[in-house]
């Protein structure tokens, strides 16, 4: 079962709960409001832009940015972070989500500062899903 079907539907996390996913639903993709939340917290770290997508088995996908907040004489001085997480859903709902994994982007001796923003895509083509990181 789809949620909220014919409708707009964001996730996101709050300056206030950074570690905490929430959803939001529009019907003109403009005037979003919440619909749930918090739905979930990762097992550790931070959870920023978080993405999601909806599978052809009914299963919902989040993926989002692993960050750890690196302190210095006790104020805030940098993000850092080279994964990414996910978790999946079969309702969106507060309950229903489990934890998949915590993903590298470190590879080959190449190590990332930070990684942001990571994007599912469907291929047209072959039907497969991906993340852009």
């Amino acid at each position: 079962k789809r949620v909220n079907s014919g409708r707009y539907i964001f996730t996101s996390f709050t300056n206030s709960e950074q570690n905490q996913l929430y959803v939001w639903t529009s019907d003109d993709g403009t005037n979003f409001s919440k619909w749930a939340g918090p739905v979930w917290s990762p097992p550790s770290g931070l959870l920023r832009d978080p993405s999601w997508i909806l599978t052809s088995a009914d299963l919902y996908l989040v993926s989002w940015i692993v960050l750890v907040l690196l302190k210095l004489r006790s104020y805030t001085t940098d993000w850092s972070g080279s994964n990414f997480g996910i978790a999946k859903s079969t309702t969106m709902l507060n309950g229903t989500w489990n934890f998949v994994a915590n993903i590298s982007t470190a590879t080959g001796g190449f190590t990332p500062v930070n990684t942001w923003a990571p994007e599912f895509f469907k291929d047209p083509v072959s039907g497969k899903f991906g993340i852009v990181v």
